[in-house]
């Protein structure tokens, strides 16, 4: 059965939380009574006040007060918590940073003592080598006072460090006391339920009863992961990192565990239907129960990497002989670095495993854990398959390694105050490791960074940027959530990182955990008040309990999910701000997302690709989940369009992405032909003129066909050192629409290469069938025998002139480099005149001979080698007969051209195409337009066809050609439209609800991108310079006209004699001049 909508998840509440009332836990009220307790005895029993009223409401608002405080607790800690935590963090302030140092480790914290140390050294080779006995003897002393002092202090350190285990072990045993009180008095109630029963206890069974619900309280107990992962503190900031190394395509930890990396590309989910998106997560809830124990989703966002498309582009611009157009290359280069730092943002999407060492034995080797591994990772790759994502593979070893370093690299400092990248960081390395020989260099070396600052106890400095870490707390989950409900802070914009973990829970232990539960619940439900908060949440409570239960009997798992989110910025207020913004977005979706203050050193860590949560963290935000809860955080859901040869369109509206489709690449699009329709008024033009521009800019021909305010297209035209050609009564262009166009030696050369056939075709053959669809387009109604005399007169005017079916008679004889003097129209018309047959179709041709459009009549004087070709047809814009004839005749020309080089990519816009295939367009039109659209793919080319009547666009036979047109695009851009008009599209593109929906929505300037594998709804971009000249806008031209009028009268003022010039440049000697910026080389 098919799912029209999106189903709902549930996400339990914690059931492994111990005792609570009203929500607070058993350790808030025990410490809130105490505190309240002892401050309240001491009152009354030593302060005196006659009256006892009096000292009542003193003692009252002493005590409350602290017991509250206590009860609330301070960042989701008991006050006691809290206090250790603060200890912990004072104690821990430091700054590591990036050291050569070649010293060995003796397991001891090494920072206290190191001065002692190197000093007790120094004196120890001094005593060996001088023979002085009294000077032996003084050194001897000053040893010996040191090593006391040394010793003294390593005992102090000691004791300190037992002092803590003991508190530390102290708090467990009274915690571990007061659960197994807890269990005892439940015991106690399950024997007095059994004597009421009639049932005769002795005392070895009753024994045994409190020994069965002291193991089942016991084995209840969540355990988070170990702390110990061999890091050492107040060290280098490489002894500080917890990877010992890399090997085999794994990350080991100094604490020994072995760890894979999967990098995902991930699907846009949004667009999905709502099957899809059922059925999505539903695979995705089949890894994870595929998966080991713990494992870990991660992803990371950062500013569009563009420097691939900008040295490409520096490249074409040393070759590019237009001065203008190089001047526009540059402009774009700009623009694709301003839009790549301020809006662009890309994502990176990991799947982390670990290795259960809970599988481990005696006899199990590193190999075999690798091997545990290698197999987890191809059930992954299985199950995301059918997610539709795909995993990049790395066919060497040294790539994925590699791939690997750069990933730690970027999770630590692809931000950083040096702007260095992975490539300076390697080189760095090895520079310091020069003054080291003797020091082995170790994979810490490749990605530690230079500084970490954790002196704050609300951000982590590393390398000047500034890290904060948030957490979902374990009441800031929903009850009820969507698929992939992380979306919005996944793709909350760049620096915004997202880590998931999950870890599997034992089956047995949550069984035992839940019946407890379940039975806890009852009794304190009975009897109790309906209308109480505290009810309410003790009936959540038993209801999670049985939802727990009721999904274990159905065969899902158990996890523990625990969520942290990174915010980088460049400065302390930006930080804040962002992590505002933040918990502002998560309290919008009903949910809390908080800092994690005083916990922000273990944060960084865990927020490593170690598939390693803190355990304070843990403690603070771990959730119960079943497996399609767990599902339904499915984080690989941020689609970007950015191929490698893109050409910039716009920024994806969802994620901030930049959408640059290769529209080129036959490997991922079928052809280059596109579409772009919307109403008037939504950015069509400029959209269109945008593409046209970045086209050009990237190296590509570019034609456009303007049969509507051609003026409007002029000015971006000559600011590129584009061809601007105007067919109109007066102008001097002129096409010959009987000429055939000599190809130059390339395209002769490319055709002999690629054609293996020897037999040429008849070009003039080929030019004739172009012109009978010319006048069948002209003369509608043209009969069969109009068409066979025409045909005749034809072949005889170009026999006038030397030409036949023969290739070699287009050569000219006197000029054997160019081809013959061609036929116009007016003499085709003077061949006709003899024949009063053709009386009919000359008297139609008269107005393309000696009328308004003889400009079509005359040899052609203009050239298609500009690289950027606008064909001006305004001038039968009026007329309804005529634009279809104009614009099929421009078309023929470029087509000749676009013919000519097939290694060449080409791209021809055609600005309402409507006139040629819909609305009082012929069906020999029509149908000329859609065979160039299924044809130009063979010529490296793509057509784009922009219209905004929709309703006429699909006029000519049912739409048959429009939709026909439409199918032949591989892409497509609906902007802004009328409801009539969308569901014409939505018909005949098959479109979904949702992307219906987008459409509703979109703003001037703004398109949905269909075709693409998926729809992208973007921001069309230009540049400022671009914008000025595409604008269409009657304000922005008026102050543009303004400006530049005032520049010219400030111009004026400025003028000065060569005598002014000469006191002025003297006046101004000498100078400043600014200095330039120099790029430090670490």
């Amino acid at each position: 059965m098919n799912e029209k909508r999106s189903r709902a998840y549930q996400i339990p509440a914690n059931i492994f939380d111990g005792p609570s009332l009203f929500g607070i836990p058993a350790r808030n009220w025990i410490e809130a009574s105490v505190l309240s307790f002892i401050p309240g005895l001491l009152f009354w029993n030593f302060v005196n006040f006659k009256d006892m009223s009096i000292k009542i409401i003193l003692m009252v608002v002493l005590c409350l007060p602290l017991g509250a405080v206590a009860l609330i607790g301070y960042n989701g800690e008991s006050l006691t918590q809290f206090l250790r935590t603060y200890i912990r963090f004072r104690r821990n302030r430091r700054i590591l940073e990036y050291r050569m140092d070649d010293e060995e480790d003796d397991g001891t914290d090494r920072s206290a003592f190191a001065d002692l140390e190197d000093k007790i050294a120094e004196l120890q080779l001094l005593y060996k080598d001088t023979k002085d006995k009294e000077k032996q003897k003084e050194l001897k002393a000053e040893i010996k006072a040191l090593e006391k002092e040394l010793k003294t202090k390593k005992a102090e350190l000691k004791k300190e460090a037992e002092a803590e285990a003991a508190q530390v072990k102290a708090e467990l045993e009274e915690k571990r006391k007061q659960e197994t009180e807890h269990a005892d008095s439940l015991a106690e109630e399950e024997i007095l339920r059994r004597v009421n029963l009639g049932e005769t206890l002795d005392k070895k069974q009753r024994k045994a009863i409190y020994e069965e619900f002291r193991k089942k309280y016991v084995l209840s107990i969540p355990e988070a992961p170990s702390t110990d992962d061999g890091i050492q503190r107040n060290i280098s900031a490489q002894e500080y990192m917890p990877i010992d190394r890399i090997e085999d395509r794994c990350i080991i930890t100094k604490g020994g565990r072995f760890i894979r990396i999967l990098c995902i590309a991930p699907i846009n989910f949004p667009m999905l239907s709502a099957e899809q998106q059922n059925l999505t997560i539903d695979n995705f809830a089949l890894l994870l129960r595929s998966c080991p124990v713990n494992i870990q989703l991660k992803t990371m966002a950062k500013s569009a990497d563009v420097e691939g498309f900008i040295d490409a582009m520096q490249d074409r611009i040393a070759k590019e002989p237009n001065e203008k157009c190089r001047a526009m290359m540059q402009d774009y280069i700009n623009t694709l670095r301003s839009n790549a730092t301020q809006n662009g943002v890309t994502r990176q999407f990991f799947l982390i495993l670990e290795y259960d060492e809970a599988q481990s034995t005696r006899t199990t080797t590193d190999k075999m854990r690798k091997l545990a591994l290698d197999n987890a990772v191809t059930r992954a790759k299985q199950q995301l398959k059918r997610c539709n994502n795909v995993v990049y593979e790395f066919d060497e070893e040294q790539d994925e390694v590699d791939f690997l370093y750069n990933i730690l690299f970027s999770q630590l400092e692809r931000f950083n105050v040096y702007g260095m990248n992975y490539a300076d960081k390697v080189e760095y390395c090895y520079n310091q490791a020069a003054a080291y020989p003797e020091r082995q260099t170790t994979a810490s070396d490749f990605i530690a960074p230079l500084s970490i600052d954790m002196t704050n106890s609300k951000y982590v400095v590393i390398d000047g940027v500034y890290y904060g870490y948030m957490y979902i707390p374990t009441n800031g989950y929903r009850s009820q959530v969507w698929g992939s409900w992380l979306f919005g802070a996944i793709n909350a914009g760049g620096g915004i990182d997202v880590d998931i973990f999950l870890s599997r829970g034992e089956r047995d232990k949550v069984r035992l955990a839940t019946r407890r539960q379940i039975n806890l619940s009852a009794a304190q439900l009975n009897g109790q008040n309906t209308n109480t908060d505290s009810f309410d949440a003790m009936l959540h409570k038993s209801r999670s309990a049985n939802y727990i239960k009721n999904g274990l009997a159905n065969g899902e798992d158990f996890f523990f999910a625990t969520t942290i989110i990174t915010v980088i910025a460049m400065s302390e207020e930006a930080l804040f701000n962002r992590m505002r913004e933040l918990s502002a977005l998560f309290e919008d979706m009903d949910m809390k997302c908080v800092p994690a203050n005083y916990h922000q050193e273990d944060a960084f860590l865990g927020t490593l690709p170690l598939c390693k949560v803190p355990d304070t963290i843990f403690a603070l935000g771990h959730r119960n989940m079943l497996t399609s809860g767990a599902a339904s955080m499915y984080p690989y859901a941020s689609y970007e369009l950015m191929d490698e040869n893109g050409i910039l369109m716009g920024t994806n509206l969802t994620n901030g992405s930049l959408v640059m489709p290769d529209v080129f690449d036959t490997a991922r699009y079928k052809n280059a032909n596109m579409f772009i329709v919307g109403s008037s008024g939504a950015g069509k033009t400029y959209n269109m003129l945008t593409q046209a521009l970045h086209t050009r800019e990237a190296g590509i021909q570019v034609f456009i066909i303007a049969p509507l305010k051609g003026k409007e297209f002029k000015r971006s035209c000559d600011a590129i050192g584009g061809e601007f050609i105007r067919i109109a009564p007066g102008s001097p262009h002129c096409i010959n629409v009987m000429a055939i166009r000599k190809n130059d030696e390339r395209t002769a050369m490319v055709s002999k290469i690629l054609d293996s056939d020897d037999m040429e075709e008849s070009i003039l053959s080929e030019k004739i069938s172009s012109l009978e669809t010319l006048f069948e387009i002209m003369v509608p109604d043209i009969s069969n025998e109009e068409e066979q005399l025409l045909n005749g007169h034809m072949m005889r005017t170009y026999r006038k002139f030397g030409i036949t079916d023969n290739n070699s008679s287009l050569i000219d004889p006197e000029n054997p480099g160019e081809y013959r003097l061609m036929p116009t129209l007016r003499d085709l018309s003077d061949d006709m005149e003899d024949d009063p047959r053709m009386t009919r179709i000359r008297n139609i041709m008269s107005k393309y001979v000696t009328g308004s459009a003889k400009n079509f009549s005359e040899q052609t004087n203009v050239s298609l080698d500009n690289k950027y070709i606008v064909i001006d047809l305004s001038a039968f814009e009026r007329n309804k007969k005529m634009l279809p004839i104009a614009m099929y005749i421009a078309l023929d020309f470029i087509m000749d051209k676009v013919k000519e080089d097939r290694t060449q990519n080409k791209r021809v816009f055609i600005d309402e195409i409507w006139r040629l295939v819909g609305k009082g367009a012929t069906e020999e039109a029509a149908q000329a337009v859609l065979e160039m659209f299924k044809t130009f793919r063979g010529y490296g080319a793509g057509a784009v066809a922009v219209t905004q009547e929709l309703a006429d666009f699909f006029a000519l036979e049912d739409g048959s050609y429009a939709q026909a047109i439409l199918n032949s695009c591989s892409m497509g851009m609906i902007m802004s439209t009328e409801p009539v008009a969308l569901n014409l599209l939505r018909h005949n593109l098959d479109l979904e609800q949702r992307e219906v929906d987008i459409v509703q929505g979109l703003e001037r300037g703004q398109a949905l991108l269909v075709g693409s594998g998926s729809s992208v709804a973007i921001k069309i971009v230009s540049s400022k310079l671009e914008h000025q000249l595409i604008t269409t806008d009657v304000h922005e031209l008026h102050s543009m006209v303004d400006e530049r009028m005032q520049e010219l009268e400030e111009e004026e003022e400025t003028l000065l004699t060569p005598g002014e010039q000469m006191t002025a440049s003297r006046r101004g000697s000498p100078q400043l001049i600014p200095m330039s910026r120099k790029k430090v080389k670490l």
